[in-house]
């Protein structure tokens, strides 16, 4: 049985792509260090290995330092994939109504995943792969030229 605390877990599989990466600055941001701690080890941000208390701890560490060092462009966004982490680390196995805040908060960070999922691929060439979402998130386009408008009829 897992405890209060491993149970993050079991949400972090289902959280992880919603919480990919984004950014935050406490006094100073680095791209070029963000962009070099992610790209060291990619699955420690995508699909972190959490079984006990101590993988938490780390995995809560390892994405408040990555704020400290996220430029400014997504710094907010970060902010939000940590509050997704922190959240998610209270749920209690069985509390209907903390696993519905982790599952809210995810839902409430899905752009921002997005946006650091693009963010870091554009400046870094990292890509983290798909982020899974509730509701799509790419830009609306506007339609093709319009067939009717063709001046060749």
């Amino acid at each position: 049985m897992l405890r209060p605390r491993q149970s993050f877990a079991v949400l972090v599989g289902w959280t992880a792509s919603a919480v990919l990466v984004a950014c935050g600055s406490s006094g100073g941001s680095d791209a070029e260090r963000f962009c070099g701690e992610i790209g060291q080890d990619v699955a420690a941000v995508v699909s972190p290995e959490i079984t006990s208390d101590e993988q938490l701890d780390a995995t809560l560490d390892r994405y408040r330092m990555l704020a400290d060092l996220a430029p400014v462009a997504i710094e907010g966004e970060w902010r939000d994939l940590v509050l997704n982490l922190e959240t998610a680390s209270t749920v209690v196995p069985g509390d209907t109504e903390s696993m519905q805040r982790a599952v809210a908060q995810a839902y409430a960070t899905e752009r921002s995943a997005v946006a650091v999922r693009e963010w870091l691929l554009v400046n870094c060439s990292i890509d983290l792969g798909p982020v899974d979402t509730i509701t799509p998130q790419d830009p609306v386009r506007p339609p093709a030229d319009d067939p009717a408008d063709d001046p060749a009829d």
